[in-house]
């Protein structure tokens, strides 16, 4: 399965130009290319997250205390996994 397709960029693409929050929630299992990729995107410099793992990566929502408020992504470059 190809999570970042053409149409998954083009709904992204369109939620950076919206005006509402967008919340980064890929968790540890993002490849680093990918994230850099999409913090490329126009409006995606206000990324927001409900938490950080330890690596810094914004936490699935599924591992989030549901009564987290999103607060600004401060951005930690991943390394690739190998």
């Amino acid at each position: 399965v190809d999570p970042s397709g053409p149409e998954n960029d083009r709904y992204l693409r369109e939620a950076g130009l919206s005006e509402g929050p967008l919340i980064a929630a890929w968790s540890t299992l993002a490849k680093a290319s990918r994230v850099e990729e999409v913090r490329a995107f126009p409006g995606f410099d206000r990324l927001m997250c409900l938490a950080e793992n330890k690596d810094g990566s914004p936490r699935h929502p599924l591992y989030a205390n549901n009564a987290l408020s999103a607060k600004p992504w401060r951005h930690t470059p991943l390394r690739e996994r190998t």
